[in-house]
């Protein structure tokens, strides 16, 4: 062998030890970051006006169940802290930051004190405190808490007590140090309530109701600055579920909803600046749908439909009351999708998010994809992956929070290794 063939097979195998350059995330999302350790159920996830990351999760098994809190300060490293453990139950624990950079974590427990809504604060230059108790809610557990930052620097959270047999719907809105005042009723029997913040102060609330003197979706608007929320009204009066609210940057708001009267239609409408008509989104629907508003007031909603497998379909619509034209992600059925969670980017684009099960033998394993439409392009992209191989009996949660041009992705990794998330940022 020549000097030269030598070295070139030197070269060969050092290039075939390398390891290969690492895939960089798609969609102009960072690498996937542990977060935590442990078993991973149900994670939100928020970000602040001054780039606080914020992500919460429900972790342990039944009676030994716990709620988990991260976040992270620009320039910061993300910290772990245990909020509560030894409940019987947690279901969807709720976070957010509010202007001033306080985090705020709540959710609903079953323990031996009973059903609780319970709530910690952590002010922007300390840890959270202590644990407090906002409302006994009875046989309301289950029925959906949520909690939004409001843009003039309060936050809000909705949910649904049931005592003595009566269904109500409740909120609480925290000041600026994050201690919420008394609960106070929004009226009616509202189950799994949406929440979003307006962009100029306040929020919007959305609720379906089967009463029979009410039955229908029914919304109402906290105004900037006020203490109570304002007169219901009515968006649909058939038989509903699944009310789910986005609001864009310049204050127009989109409530979405799927009719129990047509069995699989889900409908759209929009609900400010004024009450627009109701348009469906499809008919082939086995879930309710997300939806988001951008720039303009162009739409988007995401579903799932089924047609021998599961679909992941996106919707989308270039300004209010236009008709949505809606398209797969993805081009073939899968044995289980999840409804993804759409969002509009500050340049101009849109993504869409969502879980979905590869098709082999086995235990269950999923992909978080992301699929990108381009600013002034029509459709999106292929889907690709933005974390793969993630084994769940459940499907894998995925939680997307938006606040600007920062979006932040959160969802649990393997089993036993805690949360992964993953960050977007544009000019």
């Amino acid at each position: 062998m020549t000097v030269r063939r030598a070295l070139l097979a030197c070269l060969l195998v050092v290039a075939l030890a390398a390891p290969a350059a690492a895939r960089a995330a798609p969609a102009g999302f960072s690498d996937p970051e542990p977060v935590g350790s442990g078993e991973v159920r149900q994670p939100a996830a928020a970000v602040g006006a001054d780039g606080t990351l914020a992500v919460v999760w429900g972790s342990g098994g039944f009676r030994e169940q716990a709620v988990l809190v991260s976040r992270r300060a620009p320039g910061e490293a993300w910290r772990v802290m245990r909020l509560a453990s030894g409940a019987d139950l947690v279901r969807e624990p709720q976070v957010a930051v509010l202007r001033d950079g306080t985090t705020l974590a709540a959710w609903p427990e079953i323990g031996r004190a009973g059903r609780r809504l319970r709530y910690a604060v952590a002010p922007s230059d300390a840890p959270f405190g202590a644990v407090r108790t906002l409302a006994r809610i009875g046989d309301g557990f289950g029925t959906g808490a949520r909690l939004v930052a409001l843009a003039d620097g309060r936050a809000l959270l909705v949910w649904r007590e049931r005592l003595r047999r009566r269904g109500l719907l409740r909120y609480a809105i925290a000041g600026a140090g994050g201690r919420f005042a008394a609960p106070r009723s929004a009226g009616g029997d509202g189950v799994f309530p949406a929440a979003v913040a307006l962009p100029g102060g306040g929020a919007l609330v959305a609720w379906a109701t089967s009463n029979r003197a009410s039955r229908g979706v029914r919304f109402a608007q906290l105004a900037a600055g006020a203490q109570r929320l304002g007169r219901a009204r009515t968006a649909s009066r058939d038989s509903a579920e699944g009310a789910r609210l986005a609001a864009g940057p310049e204050g127009d708001a989109l409530l979405s909803w799927r009719s129990r009267r047509h069995r699989d239609r889900l409908y759209a409408r929009e609900v400010t600046p004024a009450l627009g008509p109701a348009r469906v989104l499809t008919d082939g629907s086995v879930d309710v749908a997300r939806v988001a508003v951008g720039m303009g007031g162009a739409e988007m909603a995401l579903w799932r439909g089924f047609d021998q497998g599961y679909r992941e379909f996106a919707g989308t619509a270039p300004a209010p009351g236009e008709p949505f034209t809606a398209a797969p992600l993805d081009d073939r059925p899968h044995a289980m999708v999840a409804v993804g969670c759409p969002a509009f980017t500050g340049d101009g684009g849109a993504l869409a998010l969502w879980t979905q099960s590869r098709d082999q033998p086995g235990a269950a394993t999923y992909d978080v994809l992301v699929a990108e439409r381009a600013p002034g392009d029509s459709g999106f992209g292929a889907p690709q992956a933005l974390s793969g191989g993630l084994q769940s009996n459940d499907g894998a949660g995925l939680a997307l929070a938006q606040s600007g041009s920062t979006l932040l992705a959160a969802w649990p990794g393997p089993p036993g290794t805690g949360l992964r998330v993953a960050v977007r940022e544009t000019a």
